[in-house]
């Protein structure tokens, strides 16, 4: 990866590291919500975390897609 600086690449890894945190919040709430018994919020809570846990792979795979298509040098021929 080159050390020039990317918009496209701070971009998503500013929005990967949002998801991160968010997934991290949620799993947190999930942990409190079974400790104190609350089984009416765990299937509300369990689907955030779902949610939020295919939010951070969608912007990896974002990232690595990015890139793979703006990063890599081709072969000169």
């Amino acid at each position: 990866m080159s050390l020039q600086r990317c918009a496209i690449c701070e971009g998503l890894w500013r929005e990967y590291a949002t998801a991160t945190n968010d997934h991290i919040r949620i799993e947190g709430k999930v942990k409190a919500a079974a400790l104190r018994g609350e089984d009416g919020a765990l299937p509300v809570l369990t689907n955030e975390l779902e949610n939020a846990a295919q939010a951070r792979v969608t912007v990896r795979e974002a990232i690595k897609r990015h890139e793979t298509e703006a990063h890599t040098k081709t072969p000169s021929l």
